[in-house]
């Protein structure tokens, strides 16, 4: 129930709008650490706080993203994010070249480094080395790449 949006609890409807819905809990997690709504007393609460309840980010959190979140976390689901508006034109994005992005020119922020000898796992699968996340804050466990860019 975490991740739908108010549409799909009330039986209403839905189309796509419940994909930005979603990126936006998932986007809020990985930034914050922390889900949005209230989560801590149940079912019947979780729901009555994503139906009625405005989302909540810590204060720190860069207002690059809140303006994101606020706008992909939209009750209404017409006017949430990738339904109206065009999401690539939000200052979270300003650093984006989309062309360069699409035609596969931007470099990826960080690379994998392989093994000299490619360790692999019971699949068969190769296993790579992760680089470590830049020094600062790393607010969710597990979580090895943190843009500086998300840092103001």
């Amino acid at each position: 129930m975490k991740f739908m949006a108010p549409e799909v609890l009330e039986d209403q409807q839905y189309n796509a709008a419940v994909d930005w819905w979603a990126f936006g809990i998932i986007l809020c997690q990985m930034a914050t650490g922390r889900y949005p709504f209230n989560d801590k007393n149940g079912a019947a609460k979780l729901r009555h706080s994503i139906l009625e309840d405005r989302p909540k980010v810590p204060v720190w959190t860069p207002s690059k993203v809140v303006t994101l979140l606020k706008k992909l976390l939209r009750k209404k689901a017409s006017s949430r994010y990738g339904i109206n508006g065009n999401i690539r034109q939000c200052v979270f994005f300003d650093s984006i070249d989309w062309d360069a992005l699409e035609n596969g020119r931007l470099s990826p922020p960080f690379q994998l480094e392989a093994l000299q000898q490619p360790a692999r796992n019971n699949e068969g699968n190769n296993l790579f080395l992760h680089e470590s996340a830049p020094r600062g804050v790393n607010i969710i466990e597990g979580f090895s790449y943190q843009s500086p860019s998300w840092q103001e």
